[in-house]
């Protein structure tokens, strides 16, 4: 027959340390005593030291903020749960409260990052000290002010071309913003523009129109609703065409096309008459005399 059973077995303290224990175990059949059958069991034992778990938190400037410590005890001895203690303090801001259960205060005006450390405690052993980090973002606040990258745009622009880079200034300096033009003071033309993303852009033939002023309003909305709204006066220019270098065509030492060029490309729709215009800087050569570009 293969009899089995359970048996108790009482471990003892490791005295905060991984250890192995042995214990030896005994069988015999009561129908002969003496045929005694022993193994030696080997227990590796853990001590059961708790851990404090590390947390990262967030709140806005002048918003108190509720903490609850936490951690991991694995066994139920001495006590079936976990006691906690604070070994550091805050720096900017004020612990209140009976652990595990804290608020955390900032004080006023104040963002950036902030800290304490804490341990648990199941009765016998303490825990390494763990972090609480604490994120304390500025209020919500509006943008205050919209900036495009230029206010001159040429009459040659096609319909849907790039205008301007619109920016925004904002007290929460992480903000993202998005843009619309919007009814209101100054919005007398924009009906001829549009908005791509972070560019403004042209949505009308702007040919013949040199000189002309453009009104228009926009709006720059964060990604919590706040807005703010700007008026600008835009410029329609000629601007006059002339001959611009294309593509510069280097031939280094790493390089093994044994060619180098530079194109000059002329947008106009008249020649140009190159003679005696000069390459300076890293390349220095003077156009001969009748060299036309058409």
């Amino acid at each position: 027959s293969n009899p089995a059973g359970d048996i108790p077995i009482t471990v003892g303290d490791s005295g905060g340390i991984v250890s192995t224990q042995s214990f030896t175990l005994k069988a015999w059949d009561t129908n002969s005593p003496e045929m005694i059958q022993s193994r030696t069991l080997e227990i590796k034992v853990h001590p059961g030291i708790p851990t404090a778990n590390e947390q990262s938190l967030q709140t806005i400037a002048s918003t108190s903020l509720s903490i609850t410590l936490s951690g991991v005890d694995s066994n139920l001895h001495p006590k079936p749960e976990l006691s906690f203690i604070v070994i550091s303090q805050t720096t900017n801001g004020t612990l209140s409260g009976t652990p595990p259960n804290l608020t955390y205060t900032p004080f006023p005006n104040f963002t950036g990052l902030d800290a304490f450390t804490y341990k648990s405690n199941d009765g016998k052993y303490e825990s390494p000290p763990a972090k609480v980090t604490i994120t304390v973002d500025q209020a919500p606040s509006p943008p205050n002010a919209i900036s495009l990258s230029s206010l001159d745009f040429s009459t040659d622009l096609p319909i849907g071309n790039y205008l301007a880079a619109l920016s925004t200034t904002d007290p929460n300096l992480n903000d993202s913003h998005t843009y619309s033009l919007t009814p209101g003071k100054g919005d007398t033309h924009n009906n001829l523009f549009t908005i791509v993303g972070n560019q403004l852009r042209t949505a009308a033939d702007f040919s013949g129109e040199a000189d002309k002023i453009f009104s228009i309003r926009l709006r720059a909305t964060d990604q919590v609703g706040l807005s703010f709204e700007e008026d600008f006066t835009l410029r329609a220019i000629k601007i006059a065409q002339t001959i611009v270098i294309n593509e510069i065509y280097a031939n280094p030492p790493d390089n093994h096309i044994a060619q180098e060029f530079i194109e000059l490309h002329n947008p106009s729709s008249s020649s140009v008459d190159l003679s005696s215009w000069r390459l300076s800087s890293a390349v220095n050569f003077t156009f001969p005399a009748n060299t036309k570009i058409d």
